[in-house]
């Protein structure tokens, strides 16, 4: 199993998927920049989903097919999306959960108020209309690191 960039060519593979884990998918552009997908041969098995507003950013559909769950590949997804934004410079990561919160405590996120989330996530589709208010909120502080020589 390997984790690489999303590419469009798997487009169809990657809204499969959300739709198969019943995850929020219509505004899922072919591009899907800043998107990773772990793949099995040519299969994909799990995605998950950056979304940016200058140093927050908003993690999205996390997801692994039913029968890869419990492998590791969603920690796997989650640590490279953790390395790729603090590679642009994200200082706090932000979702929306209704099924999943104790597994992102586990990985080290916190429940915050949707009152107490920055302006900009409050814009974004998955705030405005595609998870239900009902949705744990969460929050986690993004460690960078500077190596001198």
């Amino acid at each position: 199993m390997i984790v690489v960039r999303f590419q469009p060519a798997n487009h169809s593979q990657l809204v499969d998927l959300l739709k198969e884990c019943d995850l929020p998918y219509n505004d899922i552009e072919p591009d899907a920049k800043h998107f990773f997908i772990c793949k099995k041969d040519d299969e994909v098995i799990g995605c998950i989903g950056l979304e940016l507003y200058g140093e927050d950013a908003l993690l999205r559909s996390l997801a692994v097919k039913e029968q890869f769950r419990n492998e590791g590949h969603a920690k796997r997804l989650v640590e490279t999306l953790h390395a790729y934004a603090a590679s642009l410079g994200v200082k706090h990561l932000y979702l929306f959960t209704t099924t999943a919160n104790k597994y992102f405590q586990k990985q080290g996120y916190s429940s915050i108020s949707r009152e107490n989330l920055p302006e900009a996530i409050k814009s974004s589709a998955e705030f405005s209309y595609l998870c239900p208010s009902s949705a744990m909120t969460m929050q986690k502080k993004i460690m960078t690191c500077i190596y001198n020589q």
